[in-house]
């Protein structure tokens, strides 16, 4: 009893501050109004279902007013008493009354109803037991307690406790009434019990048994009569029994979420027996934990709940406690994240609410065991300033695309002020992505991360919530808020935004080093495989991914996802590699989806189907990032070697079309021989934050060479020579460029950069075709005249063996590359420009800046036969036609004189 005069006295003092912003109080009612349901707000009559649902769940939701008697429930379900009319009658002034039945252990034509009433000052709680259950000389009466916490723990409040009560063990068992056929609506009888609760109480749950004793003459058997999982009958005061319809938060409707807001909270696991959910609020000392009941609160995989008149619900932060008695694969200890939340908090919990220090912080160096990372309902009041409206549809595969990729960490690093390494300070360089001629940025992962593995060694602990650390501001929506800042300055600018996603590894961890935080102490077996990666072949997590993408859609508006380890989206939950799956399928043909760019980069070509042959499965909407491009041309440029290697980089310098053109009359699914355009082969030689930048590449690859060159003999040093030529390797060759953001460090790079993004989009035509099959050709060259590059290796260790050139031809238009990857210098026969032209020189990558690319028609004319190329070097040269001779006037003859 002194135990329930502290909780009593401490919900009493909740309940006084809860309309004072940032006052501490103790338990829930710190989080209601002192009226927990107020009366101006719209009343709603759930009635349960026995039949065709796994919870009593919600059948009918009836608004205040509205006709309603206990005759619109089935009779064929049970009788109701007409006390059960009287309640819902008033509803028409304002009141509320919820109608709970549920199946019984006698069977499922034996329900017993509850119906919870909220008057001004309580909550008035009848139980009725059908005729049906018992004969009619049987002795019934109601074993119950109350909880809110622990189902184990049951408390019996003073006023609360009726006449001619006593305690049964840790129950207390009341006597219930038997009522006469005439008071019934259908002639029935039975018996009812009637309990009071104060307002100061809510939320808890009423748990309770009906015991019946018969008759002496039938020997005095005993029996309880219990819920159909063989577990107590759970009724919720003061809260909703919730619904499964959406995973995560929702705002019920017609909550006013600035001033009182019923939310509904939702979790998926399956494996879970216990699952309560965790609420507090910033800064405070006491938090309020509320047991779900598995019959009342789970429907199916989904446990459900709904907390009613929450004030100031952007300050709260909550999150999940699972467990299961026979399963070791929880945390009980520790409080997870909700999967589904759209914004997080990295709190302090009070003392007593997490036991254990989860490993997550552990290895961010935190070690307080009362440290974790939370959901936040400042995601139910941040609502997007377009919301309801279409958006501007963007193009899926844009053919004049070139893609800078950047991190905003590391890119805004030496912007000055608060928004260094912000997501905001990405606006205060765009000058120097304008220069790069970029069309599209692609950031690196926003979303809320933790040591792992990922690029920049992060990985995911939300598919929802943007990271905390690159907002400015230090409110819980403030990451949501400045992001979607982010893209609309980007777009104001004429920029396209796309966002890198991992849907493989998390922060979580995997089978030997697990830091569970949010999905991993859910229900590792349902999210996860054997080796800790995500188990995407499973519905449940097919549903998280798309509703995950469905939100960074529509709240930020983003034209499209870039999937880093893209293999893992193929596979089943056993980790068999499917040649259709259907997550790829889903995601490519969704509508919410539809228009946007879904780019694939996977990290293992040989995790793909049919060992990646094809790339990944596309149905022709997919582009991907080419890990071939990048090996292909790193091995011929930096390695000098030719034969195999010299064709497999003009593969890819030709846009692969072994992987992206149309395969006809082979056994493969039309999904994986269906043809891609060129913009979808996606041009990189490095991958940002998955390995060193293009100028730590380049000088690993020529450690054997000298690391400088004096520019006073007119050539640059082989590092910087070779740098460019991997960058006019990514610009002017067929697909779709992306370039890493190390490039615009460096100012000579930017303005080489900048000029060949001009040069691409003035031949867009010959680079970019619309389709393989109406590409102009691509012509190779040799080093000597009317050669062709040396494709079997025959011509070893001869001079310009290993260069490789090519043309793209249209009437006078006319583009050349030539690229050679040896030590040496080595001098080339240029091909006969189109007849009337002369060749430009664009870029000549051995010379040293400015003079490595000339602007504008500026550029020097060239008469044809030789040209020097430095080593490790690259040439551009344009088609232009030559100017017409000048003519001199010819003076007309002198008319004959006249006679």
């Amino acid at each position: 009893m002194a135990a329930m005069a502290a909780w009593q006295a401490g919900a009493a003092s909740f309940s006084a501050d809860c309309a004072l912003p940032n006052v501490r109080g103790s338990h829930a009612a710190r989080l209601c109004s002192q009226q927990p349901f107020r009366q101006a707000r719209k009343s709603l009559l759930l009635v349960c279902s026995s039949r065709g649902h796994a919870n009593p769940g919600v059948l009918a939701a009836v608004p205040a007013g509205a006709a309603t008697s206990a005759a619109s429930i089935p009779k064929k379900a049970t009788a109701v008493p007409k006390q059960g009319a009287k309640l819902a009658a008033k509803q028409s002034k304002g009141q509320e009354t919820l109608w709970y039945r549920t199946p019984s252990s006698l069977g499922p034509d034996v329900q017993v109803v509850s119906t919870v009433q909220h008057t001004g000052k309580g909550f008035t709680v009848t139980i009725y037991l059908p005729k049906s259950a018992a004969d009619a000389d049987a002795t019934v009466s109601l074993q119950w307690g109350t909880y809110r916490t622990s189902p184990a723990k049951w408390f019996h409040p003073k006023g609360s406790v009726p006449s001619g009560s006593a305690p049964a063990g840790n129950a207390m068992r009341s006597p219930m009434t038997s009522l006469s056929a005439s008071k019934t609506s259908d002639g029935g009888d039975g018996w009812q019990a009637q309990l009071e609760f104060g307002a100061e109480l809510a939320p808890l749950t009423l748990a309770f048994t009906v015991h019946l004793t018969t008759a002496e003459a039938q020997g005095g058997a005993e029996m309880s009569v219990k819920g159909r999982l063989g577990r107590p009958f759970a009724v919720p005061i003061g809260m909703g029994a919730g619904s499964p319809e959406f995973l995560g938060p929702t705002i019920r409707a017609g909550s006013d979420a600035a001033n009182s807001a019923a939310v509904n909270f939702c979790v998926r696991s399956r494996a879970a027996t216990a699952v309560s959910l965790v609420l507090l609020r910033d800064g405070g000392e006491k938090f309020m934990e509320v047991a779900l009941d598995p019959d009342t609160n789970r429907t199916g995989d989904a446990w459900h709940v709904e907390l009613r008149d929450l004030k100031n619900i952007e300050t709260l932060t909550y999150g999940w406690r699972a467990d299961a008695s026979d399963i070791s694969r929880f945390y009980p200890g520790q409080v997870m994240l909700d999967p589904y939340c759209r914004a997080i908090s990295r709190v302090r919990l009070p003392d007593g609410c997490q036991t254990v220090a989860p490993n997550i912080m552990k290895s961010s160096g935190r070690t307080d065991p009362n440290t974790a990372v939370l959901g936040s309902l400042a995601c139910l009041s941040d609502v997007p300033e377009w919301a309801g409206q279409p958006r501007p549809q963007p193009q899926r595969l844009p053919r004049d695309d070139i893609i800078l990729e950047l991190d905003v960490a590391t890119f805004t690093s030496n912007v000055d002020g608060e928004q260094r390494g912000k997501l905001l300070g990405v606006l205060q360089r765009l000058d120097a992505v304008r220069a790069s001629g970029a069309t599209t940025v692609m950031l690196a992962p926003v979303l809320a991360c933790a040591p792992g593995l990922g690029p920049h060694g992060r990985a995911p602990v939300s598919f929802f919530a943007v990271e905390p650390g690159l907002a400015v501001g230090l409110d819980a929506a403030a990451p949501a808020r400045e992001l979607r800042q982010l893209v609309a300055g980007l777009h104001a600018a004429g920029l396209s935004v796309l966002c890198q996603v991992q849907y493989c590894f998390t922060g979580e961890g995997g089978p030997q080093t697990r830091n569970p935080s949010s999905l991993l102490g859910l229900d590792a077996d349902l999210y996860y495989r054997g080796n800790g990666v995500l188990s995407s072949g499973h519905a449940a997590v097919r549903r998280l991914i798309t509703a995950s993408l469905g939100h960074l859609a529509s709240d930020f508006r983003l034209d499209g996802f870039c999937f880093l380890n893209a293999e893992s989206l193929t596979h089943d939950r056993d980790g068999t590699v499917l040649d259709a799956p259907p997550l790829a399928h889903e995601l490519a043909s969704a509508p919410a989806l539809a228009s946007l760019r879904m780019m694939a980069a996977p990290a293992d070509l040989a995790l793909l189907p049919r060992g990646g042959a094809r790339g990944f499965p596309h149905w022709g909407l997919w582009s991907e990032r080419s890990g071939r491009f990048g090996s292909d041309i790193v091995r011929f440029l930096a390695e000098g070697s030719g034969g195999a290697n010299l064709a497999a980089a003009a593969e890819q310098l030709a846009g692969g079309p072994r992987v992206f053109a149309a395969l006809n009359g082979s056994d493969l699914p039309g999904n994986l021989a269906v043809a891609r355009p060129p913009a979808a082969a996606v041009n990189a030689a490095t991958v940002l934050g998955a390995g060193p930048s293009l100028r730590k590449a380049v000088d690993d690859s020529l450690w054997n060479f000298p690391p400088h060159q004096d520019p006073a003999y007119g050539c640059a040093s082989h590092q910087d020579a070779l740098v460019r030529s991997f960058l006019v390797s990514m610009l002017l060759s067929r697909g779709t460029p992306c370039i890493t953001q190390d490039v615009l460090w460096e100012e000579a790079l930017v303005r080489f950069v900048g000029v060949l993004a001009e040069l691409r989009q003035e031949y867009l035509d010959l680079l970019q075709p619309p389709s393989y099959t109406a590409a102009p050709p691509f012509n190779w060259h040799g080093s000597y005249a009317g050669s062709t590059p040396d494709w079997e290796g025959y011509r070893g260790g001869s001079p310009g063996c290993n260069f490789l050139g090519y043309s793209l031809v249209a009437e006078q238009r006319a583009l050349y590359v030539g690229l050679n990857n040896s030590g040496g210098g080595e001098t080339i026969t240029l091909p006969q420009p189109p007849a009337g032209t002369s060749w430009r020189l664009v870029a000549d990558s051995g010379r040293p800046a400015p003079n490595d690319v000339s602007e504008g028609p500026n550029g020097e004319t060239l008469g044809g036969g030789n040209y020097y190329l430095q080593p490790k070097s690259s040439l551009v040269l344009v088609a232009a036609v030559n100017p017409a001779p000048v003519r001199k006037a010819t003076p007309s003859p002198r008319p004959a004189a006249v006679a």
